[in-house]
């Protein structure tokens, strides 16, 4: 019988081999696109300074869609990297772009840190607290559906990021650009993640997602960190409504695109580097959480927990086997799962460091201003550990997330159903109430914001600065 089932752990080790394989190397030809499409910009534009022929071409190759852009940051609570985030949003390359922040509610001290931030700058986001969170969604879709209410009808185009990014100054143009091809419903980037110490959880949530961009990019996993769509495909995918009674912004966006023959776009070196400090338990419901999103709202969940199943059982089954095995002496089968195991494992360290060049070629490549230092942290025996750490806790992620009912975020309890749908049951926030629009206006008029219209078209003027233009709304 222990032969039977090691013989079978082999060859399920074996395929699981073969696919991670095939799925690096796919995710590599995608990463080795965007370089080639680089080189041929650049020599598109050197033939260009040369040429009138060259010019022609090199507007070809890269059509100048530079729209009207609303870019709408929502925060709740503090970031570790907040600043670094908004430096690279006030630093972009774009010519005529407006910067919406959402926070939670008044009492969230990190209106304090906005506030500071553009205290002396002389260009201004727009800064509106979350008025009435809806019980059917996230609060994050709450504050993204009032932040679509709020931008003006000339924004053509309205991206997002999460404040733990860092945009280098090319961010914008890079996510907008594709949306020139009418078929193109959505854009969308990548994190990559970048511990700053040697904690066991950021070292479980750097291995985890060098993985999940791998899947990300195969299965058209869309990422709401870096996502760009036309404020008219907003409309016509019926996305407000959507969100209205969703987890995610991101993952549900799949198949409404669909429905509308629209596809999304994934830019191959728009990789964003994330980072933070994050203990083991919760780089763990961090995982689970990411899971539970494709559960809820992505068609491929299937696939994605057929992998963390057949990972969990190489992972976990394997060495209990081989340890059985040891004790009643069957050990040339024992040896034959050793074998695959190990190869397994040898594998999965060079996959990984393949997709860790991929994403390094392409943020290095970006030429940021501002990257985070290089921690000097990494060594080969935290990547290790953090391998097999992350080898077990996956699939048991994976299972939470099949059963899970109710989940915790950032301080507030929802409830979600099997069909995706979901409700706000417990926020625990010290301000949690719902506040009147005079009280709102009265308070951030005090931190020395001056609050945006609902309508979105109050003060809403273009500035001449080249490289930002945010109006002032202080």
């Amino acid at each position: 019988m222990l032969s039977l089932l090691a013989f079978l752990l082999a060859l399920l080790t074996l395929c699981l081999i073969a696919m991670q394989v095939i799925y690096v190397f796919g995710y590599q030809a995608f990463m080795n696109s965007a370089h080639v499409a680089n080189n041929l910009q650049d020599k598109h534009a050197r033939l260009g300074s040369e040429s009138a022929l060259g010019s022609e071409v090199a507007s070809a190759q890269v059509p100048d869609f530079r729209p009207p852009t609303a870019i709408v940051l929502c925060l709740k609570g503090q970031e570790e990297n907040l600043v670094e985030c908004l430096t690279g949003l006030i630093c972009q390359e774009y010519t005529d772009y407006q910067l919406f922040i959402i926070v939670d509610s008044q009492g969230d001290p990190v209106l304090e840190t906005v506030a500071s931030f553009f205290a002396d700058r002389k260009s201004k986001p727009i800064v509106q607290t979350l008025r009435s969170p809806l019980k059917t969604c996230s609060l994050k879709c709450s504050a993204i559906i009032q932040a679509i209410g709020s931008v003006a009808s000339r924004y053509e185009v309205i991206a997002f990021i999460d404040a733990d990014t860092i945009p280098d100054q090319f961010w914008l143009s890079d996510l907008v650009t594709p949306l020139a091809d009418p078929s193109v419903g959505a854009t969308t980037g990548n994190r990559w993640y970048a511990p700053q110490n040697n904690s066991p959880g950021a070292w479980m949530r750097k291995i985890w997602n060098a993985a999940a961009v791998v899947q990300m990019q195969r299965y058209q996993v869309p990422w709401g960190g870096s996502l760009a769509l036309r404020t008219e495909t907003i409309k016509r995918c019926g996305l407000v409504e959507l969100w209205q009674k969703t987890f995610c912004e991101d993952t549900a966006l799949i198949e409404p695109l669909k429905k509308h023959k629209l596809t999304l776009h994934r830019v191959p070196d728009l990789v964003l580097e994330c980072s933070g400090s994050i203990s083991l338990s919760g780089a763990f419901e961090w995982i689970t959480r990411q899971l539970l999103t494709v559960r809820l709202h992505h068609p491929k969940w299937s696939w994605v927990a057929a992998h963390a199943l057949a990972s969990g059982l190489v992972a976990i089954a394997s060495p209990v086997v081989i340890i059985l095995m040891l004790i009643f002496g069957e050990f040339r089968s024992m040896w034959t799962l050793i074998q695959a195991y190990l190869a397994w494992q040898v594998i999965n360290s060079w996959l990984l460091w393949l997709i860790e060049k991929s994403n390094s070629k392409a943020l290095d490549g970006r030429e940021s201003f501002n990257r985070l230092p290089n921690s000097g942290y990494f060594n080969v025996p935290m990547q290790f550990c953090g391998t097999l750490l992350t080898q077990w806790m996956y699939p048991l992620a994976a299972w939470e997330a099949c059963f899970l009912d109710q989940v915790w975020w950032r301080g507030v309890s929802y409830k979600v159903d099997a069909n995706g749908t979901v409700e706000l049951i417990e926020k625990t926030d010290a301000v949690a109430g719902l506040r009147s629009e005079s009280k709102d206006s009265q308070e951030l008029l005090a931190l020395g914001f001056r609050p945006h219209g609902v309508d979105g078209d109050e003060d809403d003027r273009r500035t001449e600065n080249p490289r930002i233009d945010v109006s002032s709304h202080f």
